[in-house]
């Protein structure tokens, strides 16, 4: 990693709605491992304020959450005008189905979906494509 990608990185704030503890824990070491800086929310109700609270870079969303689910995240996400323009990338095992895929896809605040299990690299890369480019 260059000097560069560095400070760029460090800057990158990047929430992460997860309530399987070792997925979270994955998730925000090998964010943490590319200079990312991570606030994470383990129900979609406690992801709404913190997502409030911190307008991050990015927001890493899991569909099926405690209290509140990632659906109804995604739809007060973009009813707010204050978050409405937040990327998310949805990473969620709920995601196999073309048809969900597609649909959340057409939110306008969802960059990308993709199926647990995840590949660490495949997730980063997306991830800094979206950072860099916000």
């Amino acid at each position: 990693m260059t000097e560069q990608e560095s400070v760029s990185d460090k800057k990158s704030q990047i929430v992460i709605v997860e309530d399987e503890k070792y997925v979270l824990d994955f998730l925000t070491f090998a964010l943490k491992e590319h200079g990312c800086e991570v606030i994470s929310a383990c129900d979609g109700q406690e992801a709404l304020t913190v997502i409030d609270q911190h307008r991050p870079h990015l927001v890493v969303l899991d569909l099926m959450l405690p209290k509140i689910d990632g659906f109804t995240v995604l739809k007060k996400l973009s009813e707010n005008p204050e978050t409405a323009k937040i990327p998310v990338l949805v990473l969620s095992a709920y995601t196999a189905s073309e048809s969900t895929r597609r649909m959340l896809m057409a939110n306008k605040n969802v960059c990308d979906v993709f199926s647990k299990p995840v590949r660490s690299q495949d997730f980063i890369s997306k991830v800094k494509e979206i950072v860099g480019r916000n």
